[in-house]
């Protein structure tokens, strides 16, 4: 069974008025249980107590068909860069993880999204990496980038080497917690739009945030890739 990783109340947003746009975020029914799949910097064990305020130790792996991850979600407010973001895509897959939120919750996360949409997911297109059986009811999420903020990586809008260290940290945390070895690996090749344009901002994160990483096996992930990319951003 799975248990709610977000709790009405415990996450650090403030429920606002304005109503919503509901093509964007669509009205919930609140007499079914509610499901959201992460597939971004939220992997991360230490992101997710910061935001939540509480440490959860169940979430389920998961397979998402119909969806491509890449660094696709340009930022241009709070510095310049790409972040991950996810987009409908016939044939793709990525991996991430289910938790189960309350609809307040969902509704108050909502309010802060000026560059995602959540969007419904058939539940045929989830699959468990473990074995453990997908819920057989409830409301299946997934947030996924605007058209208007979806963006592959450019010089002015490069990767930030810290979000790249979240992300696979959070990778690495599930690969171990739940013993898929293959996890981290998956996660990189389920991304796409890994490009040239990629900073290295490490020592001094550009959004200011400051989060334990693993960075030692984060950069034996990171040697794989093709092409030596990342080689030529450890060496800046």
């Amino acid at each position: 069974m799975l248990v709610s990783l977000l709790v009405a109340g415990s996450f650090l947003f403030t429920p606002e008025t304005k109503a919503l746009d509901t093509d964007c975020f669509p009205v919930l029914d609140e007499k079914q249980p509610q499901y959201v799949v992460v597939y971004g910097r939220n992997m991360h064990e230490n992101i997710r107590e910061k935001n939540m305020k509480k440490k959860y130790d169940s979430q389920l792996p998961v397979w998402v068909s119909g969806y491509q991850r890449g660094w696709m979600t340009r930022i241009k407010e709070e510095g310049k860069y790409t972040t991950i973001g996810a987009a409908p895509e016939a044939g793709k897959l990525l991996n991430g993880i289910l938790v189960e939120a309350g609809p307040g919750l969902i509704n108050s996360y909502d309010r802060t999204e000026h560059r995602m949409c959540r969007t419904r997911v058939d539940r045929k297109a989830i699959s468990s990496m473990t074995g453990q059986m997908i819920p057989t009811k409830g409301e299946f999420w997934i947030y996924i980038t605007q058209k208007a903020s979806r963006h592959q990586p450019a010089g002015m809008f490069p990767i930030l080497m810290s979000e790249v260290d979240e992300f696979l940290t959070g990778c690495i945390e599930q690969a171990k917690q739940f013993n898929l070895t293959n996890f981290p690996e998956q996660c990189i090749d389920t991304t796409d739009f890994w490009s040239r344009h990629w900073t290295n901002d490490r020592e001094r994160p550009l959004t200011g945030r400051l989060v334990q990483v693993k960075r030692s096996k984060v950069d034996d992930l990171l040697s794989k890739l093709k092409g030596g990319l990342y080689e030529n951003v450890r060496s800046e």
